[in-house]
């Protein structure tokens, strides 16, 4: 609940409709309320009124759109016109029983959120304050006298998808109640023929999976799990690269769930047995949703991985890949090579994939042919040819590879070097005047130089391909709406080699933005080593991973747990973050 009652404590003497009714009178004056307070010129405004007059949007949003007013300053305009009060969701308690009780289409047309409800008082947040006709249909809707508070935007958007999952739980919950009060039903459906679903079960299945995968992409999950265990089915959401437990199902329900699935990917329902891979296209809100779905056959029945990739989120450019200080200096060093072969290395998951499009983005021109290996194509990139490999047909990586090479390529993007076949060719490729770039499973950046030797890559092969090795890590990001300082002790001070280093760290509290968790979204940290004169001696001399990292450091290289700790005491992200995603020996 609210920390303070603080708007029916307050004396105001209008209410309910009187509320709207006088903010429509005042609606007129805002827009000079706002030039008389300097924020905007005559001129700006007169523009406004122009530009409102025709498109009939209302004058503050007009101004910021036309870039003369922040978001920020409208509110803080209105607030200070208007004399309703202005909250922040971070600092409150969300009644999601209260949100409930309102119809989600009216939350999200009118873009209002209830907040507490006292009495025969409802105190309602409102991006739009001014909206009369939002105040008089929650009204009727609540059966409440509406007080109506302002919030920004920016916080109705970030708690727009828990109201939304709210509202999809209780349907959830309802649907999996029906499977749990007659499991019976459906325990024949893994007998059943191909493609068979008795007509009476086939909408609740339809509704549960739609449900499951709907709740995944508003929670921001990259990736849903769908485990049959002995007497029950696990579904578990990845959000921001950490597994939640998400929800319980009956067991007598996995045939049909797996079935409809399957049927959406277009996969083979009768094959059991075997792991089969396929895609599925879905609208959620409005908004289109690629997943990539995997299943595997475990001793209690097949487990199904869906990979959600939301096709709202366009490709980094450079700068937005986190790459800072001297790492971003040895990256465009390496990136703007014309030849050679460029490693992104670092474990399944660490967004190598999303560095390499990013270089492949800002290398691309008309006069540039781009050809990609992939396995398989998770992002399309408009002028750039990009090739699906089908280990099934026998089109793996390295005969791909070879088609490519007689295709005139400029640059070649490999997803992965696998085998002593494919690193044979890119070593190859590189060497005579491609630019190749690829990924490797390798913890450090100078652990990949070792693994392509241990491939059999003849070392002075690899010196005079190799121009550069980027290694990364994913990590969770603070949540800007709840952080809070973080006081260590000298113990672990010393511990972390910081004993001489007088840095504030900070933390994620847990709000309603960031589910509890005090993170949100992630960011990357990174170490790059350019392959020069003195480090192709030492690949040359076959030293160890050790050395070649000794090598990097002196030459200006900053190792993960640097960068890591540079950005940890940024308030980017937290010491823990850290050492959950490096290893400090």
């Amino acid at each position: 609940m609210l920390a303070h009652n603080f708007l029916i404590e307050e004396e105001m003497n209008i209410t309910g409709f009187g509320v709207a009714a006088s903010m429509l009178q005042e609606k007129r004056l805002l827009g000079e309320v706002i030039r008389d307070l300097g924020l905007i010129n005559q001129v700006q405004f007169e523009e406004a009124l122009k530009i409102q007059k025709n498109s009939g949007k209302r004058i503050g949003e007009v101004l910021i759109n036309l870039g003369y007013l922040s978001e920020e300053d409208l509110l803080n305009s209105m607030e200070h016109h208007l004399g309703i009060p202005r909250i922040r969701l971070s600092q409150i308690d969300l009644n999601m029983g209260l949100m409930r009780s309102i119809p989600v289409s009216l939350i999200q047309s009118y873009q209002v959120l209830p907040i507490e409800k006292k009495h025969n008082q409802l105190i309602l947040a409102m991006v739009d304050p001014l909206n009369v006709l939002a105040i008089e249909d929650l009204s009727l809707a609540s059966g409440c006298e509406v007080m109506p508070v302002i919030i920004s935007r920016k916080d109705f958007e970030s708690v727009l998808p828990q109201v939304v999952s709210l509202d999809l739980s209780g349907d959830l919950e309802s649907t999996i109640q029906s499977l749990m009060e007659d499991p019976e039903v459906y325990l024949g459906l893994d007998k059943a023929r191909p493609g068979y679903t008795e007509p009476e079960i086939e909408p609740l299945i339809v509704k549960l999976v739609n449900g499951i995968i709907n709740q995944g992409a508003l929670r921001r999950a990259s990736d849903i799990h769908i485990e049959p265990e002995e007497i029950e089915i696990r579904v578990r959401y990845r959000i921001d690269g950490i597994l939640y437990g998400m929800m319980i199902l009956p067991k007598s329900a996995h045939g049909a769930i797996v079935s409809r699935l399957k049927i959406m990917a277009n996969l083979d329902i009768a094959e059991r047995r075997l792991p089969q891979d396929g895609r599925i296209r879905m609208v959620i809100e409005g908004q289109i949703f690629d997943l990539r779905m995997a299943t595997l056959p475990t001793v209690f029945g097949e487990k199904v991985m869906l990979r959600i990739l939301d096709r709202r989120e366009s490709i980094p450019k450079v700068e937005g890949l986190d790459i800072q200080g001297t790492n971003l200096e040895r990256f465009l060093e390496i990136t703007s090579r014309s030849s050679g072969l460029i490693l992104v290395c670092g474990p399944t998951g660490s967004g190598k994939t999303t560095t390499l499009y990013s270089i492949l983005a800002s290398l691309n021109n008309v006069h540039k042919n781009t050809i990609t290996l992939e396995d398989p194509v998770e992002c399309v990139l408009p002028g750039i040819n990009q090739v699906q490999i089908n280990q099934k047909g026998g089109f793996d990586f390295a005969s791909g590879l070879r088609s490519v090479l007689r295709q005139d390529p400029d640059i070649i993007m490999v997803g992965e070097i696998r085998d002593r076949k494919t690193a044979d060719l890119a070593v190859q490729a590189a060497l005579t005047g491609h630019l190749v770039l690829s990924t490797l499973h390798s913890r450090r950046a100078a652990g990949a130089v070792l693994r392509l030797v241990d491939m059999g890559i003849e070392p002075y092969l690899l010196m005079s391909s190799l121009v550069g090795v980027i290694a990364q890590r994913l990590v969770r990001k603070i949540c800007p709406e709840c952080i809070m300082p973080v006081d260590l002790s000298e113990e672990t001070r010393c511990r972390l080699g910081l004993e001489d280093r007088e840095v504030q760290f900070i933390r994620g509290r847990g709000c309603n933005w960031c589910n509890n968790s005090g993170y949100y979204g992630r960011m990357a940290i990174h170490e790059i080593i350019v392959v020069n004169s003195e480090m192709q001696k030492l690949i040359e001399c076959r030293s160890s991973e050790s050395t070649l990292e000794q090598a990097a450091e002196a030459q200006g290289m900053s190792t993960l747990w640097q960068d890591g700790l540079s950005k940890a005491s940024q308030g980017e992200t937290t010491l823990e973050e850290i050492l959950r995603a490096v290893d400090l020996d």
